[in-house]
């Protein structure tokens, strides 16, 4: 059990960086996001996905310089 515990941990464990935020979705009713922090998700049941903060932020600079 503790084995399976600990593969669990290592497969799912994800790092976002402060410029990235990963959204885990599946299990929970609520999309867990994580922006400069770590997280676990669980293999195969929930998804992860990557966003990109730069470019949000470089678009909203755009339209205050016009």
């Amino acid at each position: 059990v503790v084995v399976l515990i600990l593969l669990i941990f290592l497969t799912g464990y994800v790092k976002a960086s402060p410029d990235t935020a990963i959204i885990i979705s599946g299990l929970r009713r609520h999309p867990k996001i994580l922006i400069g922090k770590a997280g676990v998700k669980i293999p195969f049941l929930e998804r992860k996905d990557e966003l990109n903060l730069q470019l949000i932020l470089s678009l909203y600079l755009i339209q205050l310089l016009e």
